[in-house]
């Protein structure tokens, strides 16, 4: 092996031939030699001199051949430069390598022809690059992945790197050969470089350097880095705030909710880690579940009922890898209702025809911030002649309700009676009730005949209610209303008090359907069913379904999933199977509605 050399082509007379010297500079980074060939033309001192004018001279390096058109002269001198020839020859792979050298140049001289030959000559090896092997082509970042660096006797040195995504880090300088050695990619280094994904490609490069610092030669492998499970978003916190002012008047505070009123405004302050960021935002609170982009979420209680007390909600985060982090927050619910008037009476004393008796219960919610209730209310009685049109004020309460009686009261005219409860959150409803003139059996005016009472009113004025008057042996409320029969009304009165009989509250938050004996789901009276609100799922009417064909390494290893915002529903398909099902928030599946209240009569 060599750097040089030189050889002699002869000619058809021994003291005329051509001369060749070569010489080679490796490159080792390159694993390659530049080959330089120098051509002479050369004859014995006491030879004959010649001389030619141009001729075409062929040298052939490594199958790399050129022409050149060159002349000599002999006559005044034994050697003359003929032409030169520089080519790059690559070596093999493991660095060795011979070549050849080939030249042939016409003389144009009778008796000498064309001198022609070759020779081959073998390079110096170039030391290459250490080749490796590993234990796993995925790894963990912040995990170690054990290497075996193959020596080959050359004294060279290797460093290992990690390449990710264009970014290089040196792993292990000056690595040790034919023994087992781990590297640890640094999730500190490479995880931000991969914000939308928990898994990058890169390489674990092996790089070889000589003793005075040359890079030599490389290889590289193409490797998985993941981002490790443990790897999630932040939640620092979740402000909770109800948004309807009046309840936050009454309560004196912005964290207690009520029933059906409030409107609960639950922001979520998250971040990602290592360059990922927030995607989607979920509240489960009472088996509902609302997902949106924004941070911030409002659960309208006058459309979901998450129940009352200290109800948990759960907000799940999930960043651009895919990765969530969740976090509770208590909620605190107080139950409410409207306030109600409860067994209101209203009659003459039998004893004092003069006296009217008013017999009053009121339901009112609490509403309580700590100890000290909040919601005061009062209770306004009024009365008026039936005939007349202007209330008077009998009795005004607060935070009470007790019985009473109105005295001076004539016996020849009818009462109406008027109570109203007004609390902090309800909007006021009166009930009424009316109480006859003094009993008669009958009485008359010029236009109106009273059967019972005083004839005040209409052409027939008779006292008692439905169930009190009788046709035909059947009371009129039968007639009219029997047992089962429904009432409707704006008013929130109880039917006894107007009618008689017994009659129970149904319906509520209901609506009504007519029985339809072919429909198995409407066959019967009192059958209930239906949902307020409705979650689609996959393969449910009004849900959709979308998917990609990938494979699974791809799903994975790039942190695909399905929380792309404006789907109801969706899917990843991964080698053709669905992997993942998402579920959408409940949404709203009324009709458009109007509230009213339904009793039904049971006696």
């Amino acid at each position: 092996m060599a750097l040089s050399g030189d050889f002699r082509i002869g000619s058809g007379v021994s003291w005329l031939w051509l001369y060749v010297k070569w010489t080679a500079t490796p490159n080792k980074g390159g694993n390659y030699s530049d080959v330089k060939a120098d051509v002479y033309i050369q004859r014995s001192g006491g030879s004959s001199a010649y001389n030619l004018t141009n001729n075409n001279l062929f040298i052939n390096i490594d199958g790399n051949g050129d022409t050149f058109s060159v002349g000599f002269d002999l006559r005044n001198q034994t050697s003359q430069f003929l032409a030169s020839r520089t080519i790059r020859v690559n070596h093999n792979g493991d660095g060795s390598k011979t070549f050849g050298i080939s030249v042939s140049y016409p003389t144009g001289i009778g008796g000498i022809g064309t001198p022609s030959g070759s020779k081959s000559f073998t390079l110096d090896d170039i030391p290459r690059a250490y080749g490796f092997n590993y234990s796993s082509d995925t790894v963990q970042y912040d995990s170690p992945v054990t290497l075996l660096v193959f020596g080959n006797g050359s004294g060279n040195k290797a460093n290992v790197y990690f390449n990710i995504g264009g970014k290089e880090v040196l792993a292990y300088s000056n690595a040790p050969f034919d023994t087992n050695f781990a590297v640890i990619p640094k999730l500190s280094d490479f995880a931000s470089i991969t914000p939308n994904a928990a898994a990058a490609l890169g390489y674990i490069i092996v790089k070889t350097f000589d003793p005075s610092g040359q890079f030599i030669g490389g290889e590289q492998k193409l490797f998985t880095f993941m981002i490790p499970s443990s790897i999630v978003p932040s939640i620092s916190n979740v402000d909770q705030t109800e948004l309807v002012s009046k309840i936050k008047n009454v309560t004196g505070s912005s964290t207690l909710y009520i029933a059906n009123l409030s409107q609960i405004q639950l922001t979520t302050n998250a971040s990602g880690v290592y360059g990922s960021t927030i995607k989607e935002y979920n509240v489960s609170v009472a088996g509902l579940s609302f997902t949106s982009t924004s941070n911030t979420q409002v659960i309208d209680l006058s459309q979901y009922n998450v129940g009352t007390g200290l109800i948990t909600a759960t907000i799940t985060v999930t960043d651009s890898r895919g990765r969530t982090a969740a976090s509770n927050v208590t909620l605190n619910v107080q139950a409410y209702s409207p306030p109600m008037l409860k067994n209101f009476k209203v009659t003459r004393n039998m004893d004092l025809n003069t006296t009217i008796n008013i017999v009053k219960t009121v339901a009112v919610s609490s509403i309580k911030n700590g100890a000290t209730e909040k919601n005061s209310y009062t209770v306004v009685t009024k009365y008026k002649k039936t005939v007349d049109t202007a209330w008077i004020t009998a009795k005004t309460e607060t935070n009470t309700s007790a019985n009473f009686a109105l005295t001076g009261m004539a016996i020849e005219s009818s009462y109406d009676v008027q109570v109203t409860i007004t609390d902090q959150l309800s909007v006021p409803v009166p009930v009424k009730s009316s109480v006859p003139s003094i009993f008669m059996i009958m009485s008359w005016s010029a236009t109106t005949v009273g059967i019972g009472k005083a004839a005040e009113q209409g052409v027939l004025d008779i006292a008692g209610k439905l169930s009190d008057i009788y046709v035909g042996g059947i009371s009129l409320l039968d007639l009219q209303r029997p047992i089962n029969s429904v009432y409707q009304s704006f008013d929130p009165t109880d039917p006894s008090i107007l009618f008689g009989g017994t009659w129970n509250r149904i319906a509520k938050g209901q609506t009504l359907i007519g029985v339809n004996e072919s429909d198995t789901d409407f066959a019967t009276a009192g059958k209930t069913g239906g949902e307020k609100t409705r979650a689609l799922v996959i393969g449910s009417p009004g849900s959709s379904e979308i998917g990609g064909y990938m494979s699974g390494r791809e799903a994975t290893g790039w942190g695909l999933t399905s929380s792309s915002p404006g789907f109801g529903n969706r899917a990843l398909i991964v080698n053709g199977d669905y992997t993942n099902n998402v579920t959408s928030a409940p949404h709203n599946n009324l009709q458009p509605y109007i509230t009213l209240y339904i009793w039904r009569r049971i006696a």
